[in-house]
């Protein structure tokens, strides 16, 4: 009973040491206070992965392959459509979404 009550004083101590060194770092550095929420941070690098140099590369072979297929008459205007409807859906979101929001 002994042994288990040195325990919990023992993870008591490390809860007050912890929430103190906590604390302090606060103070010192009050960005870690007011840091954002990982799930604020997420949605961004998704736009911001979907929005790069190399999804607009993707989006740019995706047009060629278009073309080639095209010229080789191997192109159904149904693909063609859903294949640019797509690029423009998704390099187009964050404008329609400002433009509705306001």
């Amino acid at each position: 009973m002994n042994s288990l009550h040195k325990s919990q004083q023992v993870s008591e101590q490390h809860a007050a040491f912890f929430l103190s060194l906590f604390l302090v770092m606060c103070l010192m550095f009050p960005e870690i206070a007011y840091a954002d929420a990982p799930w604020q941070r997420g949605p961004q690098k998704i736009i911001d992965m979907v929005n790069s140099g190399f999804a607009r590369s993707c989006a740019i072979i995706a047009v060629m392959g278009l073309g080639f297929a095209g010229l080789a008459k191997k192109l159904s205007w149904g693909w063609a459509l859903s294949i640019i409807g797509g690029i423009v859906l998704i390099f187009g979101a964050s404008s329609a979404v400002d433009f509705f929001a306001g």
